[in-house]
């Protein structure tokens, strides 16, 4: 399910729809899958708050994609970095880290809607 539309990335982003990529709707499915694959919790369809929420963080993680690059999400972290003495390596190949970038925007939206939080029950 995708959750905005390209009108939604044009009221948000502020981008004209003629400027937008002719792969936006591509773009808004791979933002609707990452944020049902990042939320411990299911977005219910019927629930307003869940809906808005997820419609706001998708907007916000295609801009995200449009101003870094989608790229970043598919090719991972760097794959090894130096400081002074310290080398970090997060692996290479097929042993590389899964890249996860969530746009910080929306992390936010998520994050306010209870939707990054699966909680522990008391009874």
């Amino acid at each position: 399910m995708s959750y905005a539309t390209s009108a939604d990335i044009t009221i948000y982003t502020g981008i004209a729809a003629d400027v937008l990529p002719a792969d936006i709707d591509r773009l808004i499915t791979r933002a609707s899958e990452m944020m049902d694959d990042i939320t411990p919790v299911s977005i219910d369809p019927n629930n307003a708050a869940h809906l808005a929420a997820a419609k706001k963080a998708v907007c916000a993680q295609v801009e995200f994609w449009l101003e870094v690059g989608e790229d970043r999400d598919i090719s991972g972290p760097v794959e090894e970095y130096t400081a002074s003495k310290v080398t970090i390596k997060n692996g290479q190949g097929s042993n590389r880290i899964a890249p996860a970038y969530l746009a910080p925007r929306a992390r936010r939206a998520l994050l306010k809607a209870g939707l990054l939080y699966a909680g522990a029950g008391v009874k």
